[in-house]
């Protein structure tokens, strides 16, 4: 688990069953969440090089290994026929290229391409929710058809009730991207730009820092309370417009980030009329917001998500 909203909803559905021996390798930033009594009976490894045989010990003797990215690891371990790994990725859908479709992977050196490779052919199924994304993996992680699993996902469905309203009331809520790179701050949005807005920063990126008002708040929270949510080439904006809300995309570096890193189709496709490439184009277009057109991206997504693949990995299991 690297990505709590996609895996919390999995775990916790197979823990209430009590029939499971479940381990979980977590990221570190969740050591005190896990720590909540009812947890107590999980294994829990963090992730991190001194764990790793642990790890690998883990992996190798389980039935059902769910990931929610990549692992590079994973390349190197052989796993038996009667496993299954299953990929239910962090993303609903997919504005950037990566794996494959990388701007910065070097098609022409054929050894990393099969590193690449070794480690996406470690998964057996991916969990999608529509058939956009099926096309995108199909693309990026070397995937084939037979692979899919059109359950839709279960972070779509996450419901919040919002009882501690110690944050403005519906806010404006900006979800910038990570850049392995530094935007001027004529680029940069600030929470003074714009009355009402808070903004959650990607965690690895060093361009922005989330409003402290909302450390304590989890992003599909805070989604769920905004008036409008502003994001540039993040996916989401398929999901906070599949829970709908309106969604514009700030983009004064597009050039540069399609240059770095590589915008796909799906991202071109989305109307100028919700791209602002300045603060002054962004302002004006707050209180007109077009609607952004997911249909492909959630084709598959019914409210049964959750308990569809859980049934597919009990039956998995037996």
């Amino acid at each position: 688990m690297t990505f709590k909203e996609d895996m919390m909803p999995i775990l916790d559905a197979l823990h209430q069953k009590g029939t499971y021996r479940i381990t979980l390798l977590y990221h570190p930033k969740y050591e005190s969440f896990l720590q909540l009594p009812k947890y107590h009976d999980i294994v829990k490894i963090p992730l991190g090089n001194r764990y790793v045989l642990k790890h690998i010990k883990a992996i190798k003797s389980a039935s059902i290994v769910v990931i929610d990215t990549y692992y590079l690891m994973l390349g190197s371990l052989k796993k038996s026929s009667q496993q299954e790994v299953i990929q239910v990725w962090h993303a609903s859908s997919a504005l950037k290229k990566f794996g494959l479709e990388d701007a910065a992977l070097n098609q022409n050196d054929q050894k990393m391409i099969r590193q690449y490779k070794s480690v996406y052919n470690f998964t057996d199924s991916y969990v999608v929710a529509g058939s956009q994304m099926e096309a995108i993996f199909k693309r990026s992680l070397d995937a084939e058809k037979k692979q899919f699993l059109r359950f839709g996902l279960a972070r779509l469905n996450q419901e919040y009730t919002i009882h501690n309203r110690d944050v403005l009331e519906q806010p404006i809520l900006f979800l910038p991207t990570y850049r392995d790179y530094e935007i001027s701050e004529e680029d940069k949005l600030n929470e003074h730009d714009i009355e009402g807005l808070i903004i959650r920063a990607h965690p690895s990126d060093c361009n922005y820092q989330t409003s402290s008002i909302i450390k304590n708040k989890s992003l599909d929270e805070l989604i769920t309370m905004s008036s409008v949510v502003i994001t540039d080439y993040s996916s989401l904006a398929v999901e906070a417009a599949y829970k709908g809300k309106p969604v514009m995309l700030f983009v004064p570096d597009e050039e540069k980030y399609h240059q770095t890193r590589g915008l796909n189709e799906a991202y071109f496709n989305i109307s100028k009329k919700n791209k602002a490439y300045n603060k002054s184009e962004l302002k004006a277009c707050l209180n007109n917001i077009q609607p952004i057109d997911i249909t492909n991206w959630v084709n598959y997504q019914t409210e049964d998500a959750l308990a569809h693949l859980i049934h597919y990995i009990e039956e998995r299991v037996r």
